[in-house]
């Protein structure tokens, strides 16, 4: 299996370049990764004495893994941070990170890169964050006697890791040190599949409490609303803005949306997609004549999660194909949250649902009468927030088990022992 595996990712770079003329993401993420190994020597990280390597795939699963970067570093002030991405929008979102003292891309995980890395970068401890399993790179710590940790993890039986065609990456899961579970059934399951964890809960709980005392002020955002009620959108795609059209084009509040993916092409089919009068954050400046304009297209990224705090009910996309979005980023203001229908792989998203703070809708009517409710009652709407806000308030904590675990470990190791 591994020797498939090994083909597979060996000429995975050539098949890639093909796709590239029709992949800006393949292509940045090619034209990145071509360069990893003198991005890092010439960052110096290399020569560290306590690094901590952080490998995430995007953006949400940096979020997960902060809370215990900040952890690491408050309690070991020397340790230096070391982010990798594979997707080229968590890269874009946090490589001028103040916490992190190298971020870039993750190689090709061949066995040569895997080696050439873990030389280089010489990590004491490893964390992998939710579901990011590289063979080669695992193998690769494994043999330098690295610790390592897969944080925030979550698992369910339809996935691939635990059928025939898995083994492979099921076998790396005994070799990570610790494996820190966001929910009880997923160490049921890891159980049943004869490996240990430990039930730690998610850190993004203890990620997005931390955005009430750090989010971020958008003057422009407040001159847009002019204190009214404002419906946001976050993280949308086509197919979200699809089902929210009849809503859109009835409601008087102020709508904001947020696509996920804000290429020129998708900015573009978004504003046509809706049929308003819209205008760009990226185009907005205090000066901007706003009579007229009832929607503002978020065009650039790393403002969503402080938006969020200017709104009154807020849709989270990605329910209806590509994966529900972050759902808990409203939440923790006390927002009503609505999503689409496909939240099976979401736990939140049913805990949210039962304690009446959020609702899944399937159809382009179902979401305007539930949008349409939301924001007629005020009583109902500010109980859907407030349920929101005390359900992710009684779940953070997850960030202090893993520490209190992660210190079992590396107090053993000399380079902590002596900091």
């Amino acid at each position: 299996m591994i020797l498939f595996y090994n083909f597979v990712t060996s000429i995975a770079p050539a098949l890639l370049k093909l796709v590239s003329p029709f992949s800006s993401k393949v292509k940045t993420w090619l034209e990145a990764t071509a360069t990893w190994k003198e991005d890092i020597l010439a960052s110096g990280i290399g020569s560290s004495k306590c690094n901590v390597w952080f490998h995430c795939a995007s953006l949400g699963e940096y979020e997960q893994g902060k809370p215990v970067m900040e952890a690491l570093k408050l309690e070991y002030p020397e340790v230096s941070i070391i982010v990798t991405f594979f997707s080229p929008s968590g890269y874009k979102a946090r490589k001028n990170s103040n916490l992190a003292s190298y971020v870039g891309y993750l190689p090709m995980d061949t066995y040569e890169n895997s080696r050439e890395f873990v030389q280089i970068v010489s990590p004491k401890l490893a964390f992998f964050v939710k579901s990011e399993i590289w063979p080669n790179f695992i193998n690769a710590l494994k043999a330098k006697h690295i610790p390592m940790f897969l944080l925030s993890a979550r698992f369910y039986d339809k996935q691939t890791i635990f059928k025939k065609r898995g083994g492979l990456f099921k076998a790396q899961l005994r070799k990570f040190d610790l494996i820190f579970v966001q929910n009880k059934s997923s160490q049921v399951l890891l159980k049943k599949h004869k490996t240990d964890s430990i039930y730690s809960g998610d850190t993004r709980y203890d990620q997005v409490a931390q955005l009430l005392d750090n989010k971020k002020e958008y003057p422009l955002i407040k001159k847009f609303i002019e204190n009214r009620p404002v419906f946001l959108a976050g993280s949308c795609w086509p197919e979200d803005v699809a089902v929210l059209k009849t809503f859109l084009k009835e409601t008087k509040s102020k709508i904001i949306l947020a696509p996920h993916d804000v290429s020129e092409k998708m900015i573009n089919q978004v504003i046509s997609d809706i049929g308003l009068p819209s205008i760009r954050y990226s185009t907005f400046s205090a000066e901007t004549n706003l009579s007229g304009f009832n929607v503002l297209i978020i065009d650039c990224i790393g403002m969503l999660a402080s938006l969020y705090d200017y709104c009154t009910v807020a849709y989270v996309g990605g329910a209806f194909k590509q994966g529900l979005h972050n759902i808990l980023e409203p939440a923790v203001y006390g927002v009503p949250v609505v999503f689409g229908p496909q939240i099976e792989e979401f736990a939140e998203a049913g805990e949210m649902i039962k304690n009446g703070g959020a609702f899944s809708c399937n159809t382009n009517d179902e979401m305007y009468e539930c949008l349409k409710k939301l924001f007629a009652n005020e009583i109902f709407m500010k109980e859907a927030g407030e349920a929101n806000r005390m359900f992710t308030n009684t779940k953070k904590g997850a960030t202090e088990i893993v520490m209190r675990n992660v210190k079992t470990v590396a107090s053993n190791l000399p380079c902590f022992s002596k900091i």
